[in-house]
């Protein structure tokens, strides 16, 4: 009898270790709690999801190294007075315009450029960052893994959908495999508690580091406006993990009474000017940005000449930026320019040669060509930042015609993850790789008697693609044996009775039959 082989998913990251029950104490709040992971997990995984997390929300903003060092400097100002300052803090701004803040365990905090232009001075920024370092330094994202360990879902899966505001314009794809667990986390709502924990202590952070706790309060209040506005960025951003409320609005209030009518030598510190001085480059990006977006619109509508203008228009505003050359590339491309196209990939590439969906660009482009080798060079670059479904379907395909099917299988397995087309391409091929030698992990076969004594085959598809032209070669002991065939195709998740010449049969005697498959093949 064929019996489906188990399949054993191994967790990302977590190893069984987390399994290891045990109570601690949380490091801000002094409440005793379950700890499923422990401060050693935490660091790790935060440095493991650090990059892949930043690629998927649109990759390190390259454009003005000089404003992420600044950000960074006010971070770690805020993480040494914090309730962990041993942890390795890293502060990093993510090019990307929706407004939104996010943090990994372990330390590792993101801010969005596009919250950034909503700011107005140095003391709001602490106040958002001295939120998410309490994020980090609370546990709040190391919980919420605790609880997906304890309910079995969400942190172990093997994918997970980005927003559509958050992944690369020119790439409909999901990250697959354990930088998936990065993007879990970042989209996952934080719960009334959370967020009043972490205003409560992000404003005492703010206070011992000399800056305004009023900051806070007008922040919330600015949010609040915009959410009761529906402000579209910040409702897909911001609002979608870090709700705002009044509650918020009224705590923070209440808290930052208490701090402000003792002010530091020299009083509070809210560096407007210093703050506005920083992001002055950073708004004339925002106005590149927003003809790339155009030119993005434009290929939709398909006029790739609209689009072009666009791209100009924003190079010349921000030549340091990578993105309207990529948009050059893919409107030269809708034109049929690929000598253009590749020669703006390029230019995207040196302007900014650590973002993922550049190289799948590139690539794309390449096999256009034929160059299947540099193709494939880039898409492994591609990966080593961010894998992608895509990526890796693509990668399989060339494996497959190179006659490498192990590595096919493994690159197919991966993107095979995917919901949408993309997945249903990786599967049908990893089944038409797999199916010969591993019949069994897509197939259910069940021998059944009649009662009559004839032995029926139930067949049951398993798998997710159309099966046909299958043979079924069956012997029983003390009766003999024989051949069964599917006469149309088998659609995936469906079943089919093939009744056999065999019999009489007794149950027993069919539970012992031996069954080979052969001829088994993909497609309608």
């Amino acid at each position: 009898m064929i019996g489906i082989t188990k399949k054993i998913v191994a967790p990302l990251l977590l190893g069984a270790s987390l399994l290891v029950s045990g109570c601690g104490t949380n490091p801000v709040t002094g409440k005793q709690e379950l700890q499923l992971v422990s401060e050693d997990q935490e660091i790790s995984i935060g440095k493991q999801q650090y990059l892949p997390t930043q690629q998927g929300s649109g990759g390190k903003f390259k454009a003005d190294p000089e404003l992420t060092a600044y950000i960074n400097q006010v971070g770690q100002k805020l993480a040494k007075v914090s309730h962990r300052p041993n942890l390795p803090f890293e502060f990093t701004i993510v090019d990307n315009d929706v407004p939104n803040a996010w943090a990994l365990p372990g330390g590792k905090v993101a801010i969005n450029w596009g919250l950034l232009t909503e700011l107005h001075d140095e003391a709001e920024l602490a106040a958002v960052l001295g939120h998410e370092i309490t994020h980090a330094t609370a546990r709040h994202g190391a919980q919420g893994m605790e609880r997906g360990i304890l309910a079995n879902v969400g942190m172990l899966a093997l994918q997970v959908g980005l927003a559509a505001s958050d992944i690369d314009q020119t790439t409909a794809s999901v990250a697959v495999g354990s930088a998936a667990l990065g993007a879990t986390l970042v989209t996952r709502k934080y719960g009334r508690d959370a967020e009043l924990e972490a205003d409560h202590y992000g404003i005492s952070y703010m206070v011992k580091a000399g800056y305004d706790p009023m900051a806070a309060v007008r922040l919330q209040e600015t949010f609040v406006r915009l959410m009761n506005g529906k402000n579209p960025s910040f409702l897909e951003g911001l609002f979608a993990t870090h709700p705002p409320s009044q509650e918020r609005v009224d705590e923070n209030r209440k808290l930052a009474q208490q701090y402000v009518n003792n002010p530091p030598k020299g009083g509070w510190y809210t560096g407007k000017k210093t703050y506005q001085q920083h992001i002055a480059k950073l708004l004339k990006v925002q106005e590149a940005e927003k003809d790339v977006k155009k030119g993005y619109d434009a290929l939709k509508d398909n006029s790739p000449i609209d689009a072009l203008a666009y791209a100009d228009r924003a190079a010349r505003k921000m030549p340091s930026l990578a993105a309207p050359y990529a948009l050059k590339a893919a409107a030269y491309n809708r034109q049929g320019k690929s000598s253009q196209a590749m020669s703006a990939i390029n230019t995207a590439i040196s302007k900014n040669d650590r973002f993922y969906s550049y190289y799948e660009q590139r690539a794309a482009l390449k096999l256009a060509k034929g160059d299947k080798s540099g193709a494939r060079m880039d898409l492994s670059r591609s990966t080593a930042l961010l894998p992608t479904s895509y990526a890796h379907n693509i990668l399989g395909q060339l494996a497959m015609q190179d006659g490498d099917d192990r590595t096919a299988i493994r690159h197919f397995q991966l993107a095979a993850n995917d919901k949408g087309k993309i997945g249903q391409s990786a599967q049908a091929n990893l089944v038409k790789l797999d199916l010969p030698q591993n019949p069994g992990r897509y197939l259910q076969v069940s021998p059944l008697v009649t009662n009559q004594g004839q032995l029926v085959l139930r067949v049951q598809n398993r798998s997710a693609v159309t099966l046909r032209d299958a043979t079924f070669v069956i012997r029983v002991a003390g009766v003999g044996q024989t051949a069964a065939s599917l006469k149309k195709p088998l659609s995936g998740g469906r079943y089919t009775d093939l009744y056999t010449s065999l019999g009489p049969v007794t149950p027993l005697m069919a539970q012992g039959a031996q069954i080979q498959v052969r001829n088994i093949r993909v497609g309608n």
